[in-house]
């Protein structure tokens, strides 16, 4: 559920920001959904303040995490536990210089990528490390870099995890 504005978590937010993240929930709250305000202003800084496309995002989000089994996410317990730990997709410390998160997604770790189970765990990973790396103020304001690492990876491996990568993060 949508909370007042002020919360402690996510950026400082302008008069102007805050008035615009109360008008995505309310758009939402009239089609009978609602998200905590920590998710909207993530959903709405990440869409630079506009409201329209941050509702796309936010279906596309909300439609990605049902189909992948995200809402039943167990980071605590394997095979998503292991998974984590194995480095294959890490949230670097460092950013770059316009400010932005760097994540670094090593494709040479991931096997098993020719079963649904494997290609779920793939994503369960990634979209846990993004939603965790976009607690950070910085990271929605200013975007996250995703370098794909295809050193190791066999050609056929890397344009399979690129490819399936690609089409489901644009």
């Amino acid at each position: 559920m949508a909370t007042a504005a002020g919360s402690d978590a996510g950026p400082k937010l302008t008069n102007s920001e805050n008035e615009i993240v109360k008008a995505f929930c309310s758009t939402l709250l009239e089609k009978g959904e609602t998200v905590p305000w920590v998710e909207a202003v993530k959903l709405v800084t990440a869409r630079k303040f506009n409201v329209e496309r941050a509702l796309e995002l936010y279906g596309h989000y909300k439609d990605l995490r049902e189909q992948l089994g995200m809402d039943s996410l167990q980071p605590m317990e394997d095979p998503l536990r292991s998974d984590l730990a194995c480095g294959k997709f890490t949230i670097l410390d460092a950013m770059s210089k316009e400010g932005c998160k760097i994540a670094v997604f090593t494709t040479s770790l991931y096997k098993g990528l020719d079963t649904p189970e494997g290609k779920q765990l793939l994503f369960q990973n990634i979209l846990f490390n993004l939603d965790e790396c976009l607690n950070s103020s910085e990271a929605q304001r200013n975007g996250i870099i995703v370098l794909i690492n295809l050193q190791g990876a066999g050609a056929h491996q890397g344009a399979s995890i690129t490819y399936t990568f690609v089409t489901r993060a644009g």
